[in-house]
């Protein structure tokens, strides 16, 4: 069994109650790295507990783009703890 390669790159978004704002920000992030290529790359949502469909948003939005992962936590921890629980999970070089 093959692995995919180490990303170059891994983007941490930490997002909580982010069902309406979530799409345009990974569209227009995704434009971005499509057109600008860093090497590999992934992008790492971790949902915070949110009450609305943030997940689900993810979800759909990761159809197709594997590049994109989802990470939930059961219930709102704070951005702090969001993005330290991204950065653990993130396989980049470089974590932004």
């Amino acid at each position: 069994m093959s692995q995919s390669p180490v990303p170059r790159l891994s983007i941490v978004i930490p997002a909580f109650n982010e069902e309406r704002r979530l799409p345009r920000t990974l569209d227009a992030l995704f434009t971005f790295l499509d057109k600008n290529p860093p090497g590999e790359f992934e992008v790492v949502v971790v949902d915070d507990g949110s009450r609305d469909r943030t997940s689900a948003v993810v979800e759909e939005f990761a159809r197709g783009r594997p590049r994109l992962r989802l990470l939930r936590l059961e219930r709102n921890s704070g951005r702090g703890r969001a993005v330290r629980e991204g950065v653990r999970a993130a396989r980049g070089e470089i974590i932004l």
